[in-house]
């Protein structure tokens, strides 16, 4: 009902046009807000260290350079010291 048609008058299409002016301006301030809000968000999860401090914690993997865990394990040699499989 707010297109503006060829047999409006002046006073309906000028009413029109300010009812589509202010659609479109409460649309793109609540846009600006939801962009405003994501932004804070992300910001606020970076602050508190986000998920990858988790990932990190849960994939840690053994340094090449540990000391083996048997006596023939040599330093720098991924495996060495364990029995191979059959």
């Amino acid at each position: 009902h707010l297109k503006i048609k060829s047999t409006d008058n002046d006073k309906q299409k000028d009413l029109k046009k300010k009812k589509i002016k202010a659609i479109k301006s409460k649309f793109r301030k609540r846009k600006a807000e939801m962009v405003t809000e994501k932004k804070k968000n992300n910001w606020k999860q970076f602050l508190n260290g986000g998920k990858k401090k988790l990932k990190a914690l849960k994939n840690k993997k053994r340094s090449i350079f540990a000391s083996p865990d048997s006596v023939d394990g040599r330093v720098g040699v991924v495996g060495s010291g364990k029995a191979m499989t059959n």
